[in-house]
């Protein structure tokens, strides 16, 4: 599935995320799912300050970007399993991403980051 925009790619993220969280009987609030959209870089993002204090009142950013963290790796094993081929979906979706400065980057570099950059891109 290739990814011709930063948008479609966080899309296609965005929805594997909150699949997964709703797939663990744990759904992300509102404004979780609002935060994996935050961009410096997207011109269609509109910050909401009261959006980003609602959150941080609900969950702290290291707690928030560990759960995100371990949704995107579950998430990603499970599609692995049923479909080796995923793993180029999520390749195109995260080298697309990594263009532009998004929040969900940090998130997806953690956990993702090794499986889905060529080994000759790391420095050694």
């Amino acid at each position: 599935m290739p990814h011709s925009s930063q948008a479609q790619a966080k899309r296609f993220f965005v929805d594997r995320i909150v699949a997964q969280a709703r797939e663990e009987g744990s759904p992300l609030s509102d404004d979780e799912v609002w935060m994996l959209s935050f961009s410096e870089s997207d011109p269609d993002f509109v910050v909401d300050p009261s959006r980003v204090e609602r959150l941080s009142q609900e969950i702290s950013d290291p707690e928030y970007e560990a759960k995100v963290a371990g949704l995107i790796k579950r998430a990603f094993e499970h599609d692995h399993r049923t479909d080796p081929r995923a793993a180029d979906s999520y390749r195109a979706a995260y080298q697309e991403l990594e263009k532009g400065d998004h929040y969900l980057s940090i998130m997806l570099s953690r956990t993702l980051a090794r499986k889905l950059t060529p080994w000759w891109k790391f420095r050694f």
